[in-house]
């Protein structure tokens, strides 16, 4: 397993995509799930300022709430792809109002 400290996954996420699932990040204060395991990836063939888009499937545990899977689709760095093989942890960011509205990073 792979484990990356959070500042590190700030620096390489290059950018966030919140609109690919129609919904917006409404909460200021999103709840931050720093055991959030990866299950899976793949590319889904759209790159942005030549960094690949790519979709996740989570095992998100938010402390006080029944762990739960998850889909996310994000524009990662290409630096940064390798820290995502299946069975790393990644810090991620889940809305309060909705739990499958997320954020790595």
């Amino acid at each position: 397993m792979v484990s990356v400290g959070h500042g590190t996954w700030r620096s390489l996420v290059s950018a966030l995509d919140w609109g690919s699932r129609g919904r917006e990040f409404k909460s200021p204060r999103p709840d931050l799930s720093p055991d959030t395991w990866t299950r899976s990836y793949h590319d889904t063939g759209v790159t942005v300022n030549d960094n690949p888009q790519v979709e996740f499937t989570l095992d998100v545990t938010v402390p006080g709430k029944e762990p739960y899977k998850a889909t996310l689709t994000q524009v990662v760095s290409r630096l940064a792809i390798a820290g995502f093989q299946p069975g790393a942890t990644v810090p991620v960011r889940v809305s309060p109002d909705d739990p499958q509205v997320l954020m790595i990073g």
